[in-house]
């Protein structure tokens, strides 16, 4: 029979029906349509959405919202789907305009007229985003709402769940109390129906979503843990629970018995599984033994039937679990089949606090208060937070925009260009503690083909034909190019390697403690007058610059990077700015008296816009020191997957500045899985099986050099980050091999990070790429591969903490970007629950022991203190996350400045 409805319902996945029982059938669901077929896209395509995300994530979490803007706030931040309580609706939310407590009080349509109120906002942000010309995300989240008990018999959830699919709604839950006592499920009093009379809810909730046409995701809540009545002893399957000896209420109910909850519930459970898509029981406490018990009952009779969780505010959780069983909690229940977990009154929960704290503060100390809070908005900015601007949050530019289309183009009334937004809330006019004032590109979604990310707004761009202004005399050559730390011995040996540039690098191969940073712009200061020099205090061997050194450029911090040392009108600055303006301040002068220029790497880059920062910032500088426009040079790492989409912008807003890119492999493979960290099918293998012969790096690499070489820039290779290994000149060739075809597919040089490998590069430089049939890597995943992500990351971060930002560990010269891969792929396969190749799923506990056992290994090799301990914690905070860290410099660093470094 469900064949059937897979044609009654055609917008319905393969499979969605398995399992699923009707108690009607397909006739019936004919005879009452109407004679015109109405489609409700909204929830339709957030119901395959929804199923689609539970059928294959470990779990969705979401939050409750009691807004559309929390909604929209919700979607922003990466949240997938989005949850709708009633006890919000009943608080804050409904048609009748009053405060209730959860009892089924309010008018019946309040919780559809909510769907309804989220739906229009998240429309909104959709169409703001449309008419900017860059839409950054699927902004129609699924909605799971709350019908309650029903709000009446089975004719009440027929109606009310039509009502829920026309406001577009993807799930509707329903519970099985009585709709006239109904309670918060975390309150006493609760009165159930009989398991018979919640099942005719079920059915009639089904019927009207396939009356609608729509495969509306049915999600069946019991609160038989906790509640002590029952209306009748009609159903065999509830008599058992009941407690016959005691007396019935004065209300007529049965009472029943104590102790009996979870087996109810399980009971009820099993009744009401082919029924329903998901079961969720309502629990008093988060206790994972009784999640497991429930769980296991079901799944013995339903196999793979999914269930539902509230992470419930009326839980006190630090009472009953430990930070650390907390962080791990809904991983925990994810592995156990309950596959939608939720928050259901985080909307009340924030809004109430987050008003009481502004409010108390405002009492004590006025604007300074509510100023703090916008300091607060300003800094969020960087993980992609835009109210701030609350003018063109709610859509005045899209209105700006219908009112030019009605005028032919020639109002005088547009709203936004001279509103205090526009002038109070630009890049010049507001603070940029943390150097990054605009919104990166984020993606929780699997791009579904290139002209999704490329944007509409700059298609000119990328349609004309122009190049950049030119390049230097001594950047012509850059065919090998030497990246490493500040340090003394470093800058010498670097600049005397051969190699035809040297990049010193203030980013991640440099802890930035004050002394690493002071020290290394007094090292380059003297590198670039001739005065450096340096004598090793061990052998007494001494270092000085040859006569025909590298050409010098600098890498800066990212923008995500903080210089906490220096605060400018009290906020700490950008550490971007401050590696660049020390060093051109001091120096660009002399270097153009030695017949070279200002020469710098860009890095982290994730849109366009951050370029156009960086153009403004060397622009200032430029006018600042009296040099002609375009004498600062620079090149841009591409090591974001998005930023690829965006390559032709970059090169147009730094067309004066820049001379080249450079395919940034290490930290591009970070952005892979930062990017798609939501999606299993993006799991990645070893990390030493993702190379650049790789299908999806190769085309990266292709699309720079073709990008490139069309607008006169160089396109360089990325860095081979072996360390040469003396007693065997031929295995060090072999090692390159892998890392140094760039040449054969048409990078114009390529990067190593020791001058010993120098004249390798330089032989290996003209082998052919390997090619390999996929897009996405493929390859083992085993113990050893885990043990040296694990191992690569204690070491690396141990050195960090001790001042070393740039560490040889098995013959590979590893930084922060490389040990971004390894501590983000052990998160990945925690996340997405891979299985080794031999069987074995990768969880927290398992990782947490190879930890101790690696942190073991490594205190043994030890002769003197270490910083081991403090490694493995930082490292055990990073994969315990729920969310995937952006860069573990922050906590790290912060760790370090709190220590007095």
């Amino acid at each position: 029979m469900n064949k059937a409805f897979y044609e009654l319902i055609r917008k319905t996945p393969n499979g969605r029906w398995d399992g699923i029982k009707r108690v009607y059938d397909p006739d019936i669901v004919r005879r009452l349509r109407s004679g015109v077929e109405i489609e409700y896209t909204l929830a339709t395509n957030g119901a395959n959405k929804l199923w689609n995300l539970l059928q294959t994530e470990p779990y969705i979490n979401t939050l409750g919202a009691v807004t559309g803007n929390q909604a929209m706030q919700m979607v922003r931040a990466g949240l997938r789907a989005i949850y709708m309580s009633g006890w919000q609706v009943a608080a804050d939310g409904n048609t009748a305009g009053t405060m209730y407590p959860d009892q089924s009080l309010y008018p019946s349509n309040s919780g559809p007229e909510m769907v309804r109120r989220i739906n229009k906002t998240l429309e909104r942000a959709s169409q703001i985003e449309h008419s900017e010309g860059r839409i950054t995300r699927d902004w129609f989240a699924p909605i799971v709402a709350d019908a309650e008990a029903g709000f009446g018999g089975p004719l009440n959830c027929f109606e009310i769940m039509k009502a829920y699919i026309e406001a577009g709604a993807a799930g509707v839950h329903f519970e099985d109390q009585l709709a006239s006592e109904k309670k918060c499920g975390h309150l006493g009093g609760k009165v159930l129906i009989p398991t018979s009379a919640h099942l005719r809810n079920l059915n009639a909730a089904r019927l009207a979503a396939d009356v609608c046409g729509v495969p509306t995701v049915i999600v069946s809540r019991t609160d038989a843990e906790s509640a002590t009545l029952l209306t009748s002893n009609i159903d065999e399957r509830d008599q058992e629970f009941i407690d016959i000896p005691a007396s019935r209420t004065t209300e007529g109910f049965f009472r029943l018995k104590e102790g009996t909850g979870l087996q109810h519930c399980i009971r009820r459970g099993l009744s009401a599984a082919p029924f329903t898509d998901l079961l969720w029981w309502e629990t008093s406490t988060p206790n994972l033994e009784h999640a497991k018990v429930f769980a296991e009952a079901i799944q013995k009779e339903f196999p793979g039937k999914m269930m539902a969780y509230n992470c419930s505010p009326s839980f006190n959780w630090r009472a009953n679990l430990s930070p650390e069983a907390i962080a791990k909690f809904q991983n925990e229940l994810g592995a156990m089949g309950y596959k939608f977990q939720f928050v259901t009154l985080a909307g009340f929960h924030s809004i109430n606090f987050g008003m009481f704290e502004l409010a108390r503060k405002y009492k004590d100390h006025g604007m300074a208060s509510y100023s703090e809070l916008q300091q607060t908005e300003f800094k969020s900015e960087q993980y992609g937070y835009t109210a701030v601007r609350h003018q063109r949050e709610v859509g005045t530019g899209y209105f700006d925009l219908v009112t030019m289309a009605v005028t032919g183009g020639k109002a005088s009334t547009a709203a936004l260009s001279e509103s205090t937004e526009a002038t109070q809330f630009t890049k010049d006019a507001e603070p940029l503690p943390y150097g990054l004032p605009v919104t990166p590109l984020q993606t929780s979604t699997e791009p579904s083909d290139d002209s999704d990310y490329f944007l509409t707004a700059t298609e000119d761009i990328r349609r004309s034909n122009w190049k950049i202004r030119g390049t230097p005399e001594d950047l012509q050559d850059r065919r090998v190019e030497i990246t490493g730390p500040c340090d003394r011995k470093m800058v010498i040996n670097a600049l005397n390697s051969g190699a035809k540039t040297y990049m010193a690098d203030f980013e991640d191969s440099t802890t930035p403690t004050w002394r690493n940073l002071v020290e290394g712009q007094k090292n380059l200061f003297d590198a670039i007058r001739g005065q450096i020099s340096y004598q090793d205090s061990q052998s007494g061997k001494q270092y000085k610059l040859g006569p025909k050194p590298a050409v010098l450029m600098i890498r800066p911090r990212g923008w995500h990077l903080p210089e906490l040392h220096v605060r400018v009108d009290g906020e700490p600055m950008s550490g971007s700015i401050f590696d660049f303006g020390v060093y051109v301040f001091n120096n660009a002068i002399k270097l153009i008296e030695n017949g070279t220029g200002p020469y710098l790497y860009l890095p982290k880059l994730q849109n366009y816009e951050e370029a156009e920062l960086w153009n403004e910032v060397l622009n200032v500088a430029e006018d600042v020191l009296k040099l002609p426009r375009g004498t600062i040079k620079v090149t841009v790492l591409v090591e974001h997957i998005l930023l690829t989409y965006e390559i032709e912008e970059v090169l147009y807003v730094l067309r004066d500045h820049i001379v080249g890119l450079n395919c940034g492999r290490w930290d591009y493979i970070f952005s892979y899985i930062k990017a798609f960290r939501n999606l299993r099918k993006f799991l990645t293998p070893n990390r030493s099986e993702i190379r650049m012969t790789t299908p999806f790096m190769q085309n990266y690499a292709r699309f720079v050099i073709k990008t490139c070489h069309q607008r006169g820039a160089h396109a360089m290779g990325g860095m081979a980050a072996q360390i040469p290994i003396k007693s065997d000149p031929e295995e060090n060739v072999k090692a390159l091999n892998t890392g140094k075809k760039e040449a054969t597919e048409g990078h114009d040089g390529t990067w190593v990070a020791h001058p010993g490998l120098v004249s390798v590069a330089a032989t290996a430089f003209s082998d052919a790429f390997d090619t390999k049939p996929n897009q996405i890597p493929i390859g083992q995943r085993t113990e050893d591969g885990l043990r040296h992500n694990i191992n690569v990351t204690l070491g690396y971060l141990e050195a960090w903490l001790r001042g070393t930002g740039c560490v040889p560990l098995y013959n590979l010269m590893e930084d922060a970007a490389t040990a971004e891969i390894s501590r983000s792929q052990i998160w990945q396969w925690i996340r997405h629950q891979a299985n080794l190749d031999d069987g074995r799923m990768v969880d927290l506990r398992m990782v947490e022991n190879l930890i101790n056992e690696e942190k073991r290994k490594w205190i043994a090799k030890m002769q003197n203190q270490n910083r081991f301990d403090d490694a493995a914690d930082l490292l055990m905070k990073f994969i315990s996350n729920t969310n995937l860290k952006e860069f573990l410099t922050l906590d790290a660093y912060e760790k370090l400045v709190q220590e007095g470094y």
